[in-house]
């Protein structure tokens, strides 16, 4: 009984532990894209940004950003009751669209001050450049991910001037 009582209340070691092993994770995983991008050319670089449709400036920011961003990104959508694997796999432009703008995202303060305080769903509206594909999102079933929410925001994408 014991061991499972460690088990389901970790200690204050084992979840600073944990944590830790996150963080080193997520930095080496950083490292292995700075580097996979360093050693592509310029060429390269600007098809690779074509093909996400961002500036090559753009993704070289993304890519040297935090990965706080996507954990912030990742919270929002837990809070808003998205599964975050399940959208990427699904449908990754979307997911690549709401990364892109949560890692240019003035607002990182704002937002994390409300995923800490537990009032992220009341507020994310007032300042996320991510609102309009997340009311999409959570506005079709689940289900429907793949349908209606993703086909407006295609749609709205291609009629942009």
């Amino acid at each position: 009984m014991g061991r499972f009582q460690a088990e389901k209340n970790p200690s204050g070691l084992q979840m600073i532990l944990s944590a830790l092993l996150q963080s080193i994770r997520r930095y080496r995983q950083q490292q292995r894209d700075r580097q996979e991008l360093a050693s592509c050319s310029v060429a390269e670089i600007s098809s690779i940004a074509r093909d996400l449709r961002l500036k090559p400036d753009e993704l070289m920011y993304l890519v040297n950003q935090e990965t706080k961003a996507t954990g912030a990104l990742h919270e929002l959508l837990a809070v808003l009751g998205i599964d975050a694997k399940s959208l990427r796999l699904n449908d990754p432009n979307v997911m690549r669209e709401l990364q892109r703008r949560c890692g240019t995202c003035s607002h990182k303060p704002q937002c994390a001050y409300h995923l800490d305080h537990g009032t992220s769903f009341e507020h994310y509206r007032e300042y996320c450049p991510n609102t309009e594909i997340l009311d999409d999102l959570t506005t079709t079933k689940p289900a429907a991910w793949r349908g209606r929410g993703v086909a407006n925001f295609a749609r709205r994408q291609a009629n942009r001037p």
